[in-house]
């Protein structure tokens, strides 16, 4: 791997922060996070919070990593930084995605003060092998989490973790591993089952976790819980993802058959296009449309999910994505008809997606976060559509604030 970019940030986040980066050309990027946070009962002592510990999580153009449970929590993620449960302690967060080229931006949510201390980015060229330069010791603690990796829009075939383990003390020195939310046991007699790496059989010994995962395309999580200071030696995984050529493009849309292989604004075009592509509808009609998607998004509630991935997608929402809809095909193919206008139409809708995203586009809905179309004189509105939420029409389509 190749370090672009290194930034020793040591900071207490008192409010939400950014980052912005740039990468010089398309392709598969990691980015290492080390922070900090203090449980309630640290930030008590300290008399600087009353029964309120540090949280922090972050998303990365507008991707977020949420629960793998769908639990509503937004510090309760696996990849984020939780007071109560570091209790001060640091931890090391890997992102792995897929980056074209230009700028992109870390976005940091707080809850009272965590401390940030390095961000680094790395390309990946070819094999991703990850070695820690820091934090491979882990600070001596309780059964607290140490590493947590996302592979984002990958399949994982092999896995290998090389971790190290001993005696601290009089205290065994631990590491567990979970890979999306399934604890991996350690079934050799006399050690303890939930811990993979057990210091007290180890003796300071290398042991290699060593396995083909066979996880199919989407959103992985990997974690490691250290008990005392555990060696964290090496992580070696195989990574695949479409060729670059087979990613879908503006160009050439077709769905690969995994939602994955979408952008954020890929996604949200699809779902513009295949609600409003027709020559009829304005602008303005495929911008509110883009909108909705938006305010869902943003929603504090969070509704309908972290992501426009999990707001297009949600069961029984847009119903250009269900299976049986006439509109699925142009959904799947957007160029499916092979002809100048629809293929205007497609850029067009395409781009207004990147500016919705963006923010460059205001919004002509107000905030809503519903709309239905009146598709004939005698169509009776959904039952959630009132004089109280309706907030305006634009084209034949009225859009709601619930």
């Amino acid at each position: 791997m190749k370090l672009i970019k290194e930034e020793k940030i040591n900071k207490e986040l008192g409010k939400e922060w950014q980052y912005i980066f740039e990468t010089e050309g398309n392709g598969i990027y990691l980015i290492e996070i080390t922070a900090r946070a203090k449980s309630w009962w640290q930030n008590l002592k300290s008399f600087r919070s009353f029964f309120n510990d540090d949280d922090l999580v972050m998303t990365i153009d507008d991707t977020s990593f949420p629960k793998l449970s769908n639990k509503i929590g937004l510090f309760d993620s696996e990849m984020s930084w939780n007071g109560n449960q570091l209790k001060g302690l640091l931890k090391t967060n890997l992102f792995v995605l897929y980056f074209e080229k230009g700028g992109h931006n870390i976005q940091f949510i707080n809850d009272k003060n965590p401390f940030l201390e390095n961000i680094r980015i790395f390309q990946i060229e070819n094999e991703f092998t990850y070695v820690p330069t820091q934090n491979n010791v882990a600070e001596d603690g309780d059964r607290r989490p140490w590493f947590a990796l996302a592979f984002v829009g990958f399949s994982i075939g092999n896995l290998k973790i090389n971790i190290s383990a001993g005696k601290n003390n009089r205290d065994d020195e631990d590491a567990k591993l979970i890979i999306d939310r399934k604890i991996k046991e350690n079934d050799t007699e006399k050690s303890h089952s939930n811990w993979y790496w057990c210091g007290k059989l180890l003796k300071g010994q290398e042991k290699e976790f060593d396995e083909d995962l066979k996880l199919d395309k989407g959103i992985h999580y990997i974690e490691l819980y250290a008990d005392g200071s555990p060696t964290l030696n090496k992580i070696e995984a195989e990574i695949n993802r479409k060729k670059i050529g087979e990613i879908p493009t503006v160009d050439n849309p077709k769905w690969t058959g995994s939602w994955g292989d979408d952008t954020e604004q890929m996604i949200l075009a699809r779902a513009i296009f295949g609600e409003a592509r027709d020559i009829r509808f304005s602008d303005e009609l495929r911008i509110a449309i883009g909108w909705v998607a938006r305010n869902r998004v943003e929603d504090k509630k969070q509704r309908w999910g972290h992501t426009y991935y999990d707001v297009i997608l949600r069961n029984k929402q847009y119903s250009a994505f269900n299976p049986i809809d006439k509109n699925r095909p142009f959904v799947e193919n957007p160029l499916k008809n092979n002809n100048d206008i629809h293929k205007k139409s497609w850029q067009n809708c395409y781009k207004i997606a990147d500016q919705v995203i963006g923010g460059t586009l205001g919004d002509p809905t107000k905030g809503a976060n519903h709309y239905y179309s009146k598709i004939t004189k005698d169509y009776e509105p959904p039952s959630w559509a009132t004089e109280k939420t309706f907030v305006v029409k634009i084209d034949n389509t009225y859009f709601h604030k619930l």
